[in-house]
């Protein structure tokens, strides 16, 4: 069950409003989303391809995402989950949040290009 919660809100990082609104613990979480998505959108015009953009956005973000994991991994040690699993949460967590703000930007993107 919380590393459900855990999971509704990494999924939910994409979101700006949402993001306002991070506990301070998560916050490296919104970081990275918001570094994907602005790098996204101001390298979008000097790839062929959307899906291009978006790899170097992701590519040039994983300091962010490196942090973003740290913070889940330690947001999921504090909520009770055992340490030894808690990387492993923290990666499948950012993993599917990368998956929807991967499939968001794509969406974003194409009705700007």
């Amino acid at each position: 069950m919380k590393a459900s919660i855990l999971l509704i809100v990494a999924a939910f990082a994409s979101t700006p409003a949402v993001a306002q609104h991070y506990p301070p613990e998560m916050q490296p979480v919104a970081d990275y989303s918001r570094c994907v998505q602005e790098r996204a959108r101001a390298v979008v015009p000097k790839f062929a391809t959307i899906d291009e953009a978006i790899d170097a956005a992701f590519a040039k973000c994983k300091g962010a995402r490196s942090k973003a994991v740290a913070a889940v991994r330690a947001r999921s040690v504090a909520l009770g989950i055992p340490a030894t699993t808690a990387k492993q949460t923290a990666e499948t967590m950012i993993a599917s949040s990368d998956t929807s703000l991967r499939d968001g930007l794509r969406q974003d993107l194409a009705t700007k290009k």
